[in-house]
């Protein structure tokens, strides 16, 4: 057959990384010689949380993460399917060895968090046909294994809600500028105030650098920047709950008050984003619902040996709360 004994056992078992084409042959001799595998008690399949960072030291968890790991923790409850962590600074991740370092602890799928264009290990995890799905960001070209909503959308209902508010001079805050999710929610803050005919100022966009770590901070900071420069804005919209809670703090130092001198509007629904004062209006994005159904398509390839077809993109509603008045 020209395949050594370890891929006809691997064939066999149906275990991940084996082509199909090889495990056809394995299984053609098999047939035709009578051999049928001995039976053998299974362990249950065991997927992790691929948790990236950019830089080592960075923190993994925040609410959007922990959202996601809820969801896949449900799935994992519900399928009997043991779940496992592995994080790492994205350079690291991309050194040789990553399947045989996950293999060495059991791991048999992944669901990838906060991928983005510097992801080159993904491509090694799709050479060797080891399941994955990204969830809500993934490298260009990879969008076939990625479960996410319309960012695009996003950024257009946020600032169309702040449009017809009656609001022109929109900041933008965008800390994580490697995540691709972010920068699709600018292009749809874009198309808002294009197709409104008015023009979005791009000194009112803040952007964070690669060593984004701190939404508090960066919030906070960005305020900062944009009095510092003397930019009247009248709205902010933000990523992420972490950075308008910042930029509130921000605002409170600069003696503007939210929302009668500032509205602000962000991504991420949270019990910390309700019953903030004021409450934060927010584009409830499902994160939880991402990573049930990220978990349930890499199960169900560990099972099958196929890759499933994606769900459609997730809705996302708009809460409207206290944090976003008609400009006065």
């Amino acid at each position: 057959m020209g395949v050594n004994p370890g891929t006809v056992s691997r064939a066999l078992t149906n275990f991940p990384g084996i082509s199909e084409e090889t495990r056809r042959r394995v299984w053609e001799v098999a047939d035709r010689e009578g051999f049928r595998p001995r039976p053998i008690s299974r362990r249950a399949v065991s997927i992790a949380a691929l948790i990236q960072t950019q830089k080592e030291g960075l923190d993994l968890l925040s609410p959007y993460t922990d959202a996601v790991l809820e969801g896949m923790w449900e799935y994992a409850q519900t399928a009997n399917v043991e779940m496992a962590f592995f994080s790492g600074s994205v350079a690291d991740l991309n050194e040789r060895g990553l399947i045989r370092r996950m293999g060495r602890r059991g791991i048999d799928g992944v669901v990838v968090i906060n991928s983005n264009d510097d992801s080159r290990y993904l491509k090694s995890l799709r050479s060797k046909r080891f399941p994955y799905c990204c969830v809500m960001s993934a490298p260009d070209g990879f969008e076939d294994s990625l479960v996410s909503v319309d960012n695009r959308q996003v950024g257009f209902r946020a600032a169309t809600h702040l449009l017809e508010l009656g609001h022109r001079r929109v900041a933008v805050f965008i800390g994580a500028v490697h995540f691709k999710a972010h920068q699709d929610r600018l292009e749809g803050v874009r198309r808002a105030f294009a197709k409104a005919g008015i023009p979005l100022d791009k000194t009112l966009i803040v952007q964070g650098s690669a060593d984004y770590a701190d939404g508090f901070a960066f919030g906070c900071g960005g305020v900062r920047q944009l009095f510092r420069d003397k930019r009247d804005v009248t709205a902010i919209f933000t990523m992420d709950t972490q950075e308008a809670i910042g930029a509130i703090r921000g605002l409170s130092e600069a003696g503007k008050s939210v929302p009668a001198d500032v509205s602000v509007v962000t991504c991420d629904d949270s019990p910390l984003a309700a019953n903030m004062i004021p409450a934060l209006t927010v584009m409830d994005i499902p994160n939880r619902r991402l990573g049930y159904d990220a978990m349930r398509r890499v199960h169900a390839s560990l099972e099958s040996g196929a890759t499933p077809s994606l769900p459609p993109a997730l809705e996302v509603d708009i809460i409207v709360r206290e944090s976003s008045v008609g400009k006065r």
